[in-house]
């Protein structure tokens, strides 16, 4: 069994010397220090979230300076899903930009700051260290639009939005420091309707859920594709990660439900339309970012989810995994998904299979949570499941269609390639893919064995 001062070890004194390492070795040019404090930082998350399932969880665990830390399913997944991508990330960083000197490009200490800010934010047991920490991670993903957007817009609109929100997170935090009902994992009761529904509200921001949904694209849009990797995988889905704690320890009242209900649809929608007239893949992939999204928040409104403790992190694990590895893709190959498969064979198999794993298609096991979700969608909204259900096979033609356009490139293609196959990144991001395959198993295992469906 794990014992807390080994946690504490890590948590208060190894990972912020990694975490100071890395940015240190940004300020000095060193890139194979930089790799290495990541990568070291990576591996030992995924070595501590398999050190505390054998443990046992669920677990609270006291910490130095009151911080208390509270593990289950749904956060060591999301954890080891983090520490998964910002070890990918690491390592593509160092092959593709090892070369590159302009300071725009991605940095070892942003990584590394990120999963121990993320770490921390999903082990909390305290909604004011939660929304403390949350205010953190958005300055680190406006510090990532800021250093590569090419356009003055998504920074102010990013930055207007999340600390708008943000600051409604803190103060319902703050509301409920005040009533004593601070603590995470403890009711907060139909009495304080309000300062759920300023966390409910911020939570919707960082996920992108309608209204929302404005900044997703032109941020996707405007920033490298790695950091997009990161937006997508790990920033955006703590807005659900915030929401399922939220529907853990409130009860709404069942107007608000069906008011987060109908905004989940519409976002839904909404994402549905825009994917017709994206032209771009990183607008495709912002738009499949809000769908996903809207799917989870579903999840988490529609009532009698009895597994949604294993559907969710099945999810998240999934989502992650797939967008990382169709982002990386983009950024080595460029944006133009036709003239990938003409130039790169290989690559264009990549990026199909990122595409089948982000729309949910056998063997990818992101299959799995959609169905549970439309059955619980179908036993409690009735023709109303209709939306989800009209959804996902719109969406599936549209990309069934990009991925026929992968496959089968139109001979009109410039011939003009980028230089050689970068073939260690490409296998970096299979191996994400075949994680991928692997995530119910490698979820039911953390769970102690319990089955998803």
């Amino acid at each position: 069994m794990v014992q807390p001062p080994y946690i504490a070890l890590l948590l208060l004194i190894v990972y912020p010397l990694l975490v100071i390492t890395s940015i240190l070795a940004d300020a000095s040019k060193k890139k194979l220090i930089g790799l290495i404090s990541t990568t070291t930082y990576s591996l030992l998350s995924i070595i501590l979230v398999l050190a505390i399932v054998i443990g046992g969880i669920p677990a609270r665990i006291k910490l130095p300076l009151g911080i208390g830390i509270y593990v289950d399913t749904f956060s060591l997944v999301y954890v080891m899903t983090s520490s998964i991508i910002v070890l990918a990330a690491g390592i593509y960083m160092y092959v593709r930009y090892s070369g590159v000197s302009d300071e725009r490009f991605a940095k070892y200490g942003i990584l590394s700051l990120l999963l121990y800010v993320t770490s921390l934010l999903v082990l909390t047991d305290n909604w004011l260290v939660f929304a403390i920490l949350w205010e953190i991670i958005s300055f680190i993903a406006y510090y990532m639009i800021l250093s590569t957007s090419r356009d003055t817009g998504p920074h102010y609109t990013y930055y207007l939005t999340m600390h708008t929100t943000g600051f409604m997170i803190l103060v319902g935090a703050a509301l409920l420091y005040a009533d004593n009902a601070c603590n995470m994992t403890r009711g907060i009761g139909e009495s304080l309707v309000v300062p759920a529904l300023l966390l409910a509200t911020g939570f919707m921001s960082k996920a992108g859920i309608f209204p929302f949904h404005y900044w997703v694209q032109q941020v996707y849009d405007n920033i490298d594709p790695l950091y997009s990797a990161l937006f997508s995988g790990i920033v955006d889905p703590l807005g659900i990660y915030g929401l399922y704690r939220l529907a853990s320890a409130s009860s709404l009242p069942e107007n608000y439900v069906w008011l987060l209900i109908s905004l989940s649809l519409i976002s839904m929608t909404i994402s549905v339309i825009w994917y017709w007239g994206a032209r771009r893949l990183s607008s495709m992939l912002a738009w499949s970012t809000i769908y996903n999204m809207s799917w989870m928040m579903l999840a988490l409104t529609l009532p009698g989810a009895g597994a949604l403790a294993l559907i969710l992190p099945l999810y998240i694990m999934c989502h992650g995994l797939s967008k990382a590895s169709a982002f990386m893709t983009m950024g080595i190959y460029g944006d133009d998904y036709c003239r990938i498969r003409k130039l790169y064979p290989h690559a264009g198999f990549l990026l199909a299979a990122s595409i089948l794993a982000i729309e949910g298609a056998p063997p990818f096991n992101l299959f799995i949570a959609k169905i549970m979700i439309l059955k619980n969608a179908i036993a409690s909204l009735g023709v109303v499941a209709a939306i989800p259900i009209i959804g996902w096979f719109i969406s599936s033609l549209f990309f069934f269609r990009i991925m026929a356009s992968i496959l089968f490139p139109r001979s009109n293609i410039s011939e003009e390639s980028i230089g050689s196959s970068l073939s260690f990144l490409d296998a970096l991001i299979a191996l994400m893919l075949v994680l991928n395959v692997f995530s119910y198993w490698i979820i039911s295992c953390i769970a102690g064995g319990g089955a998803i469906i």
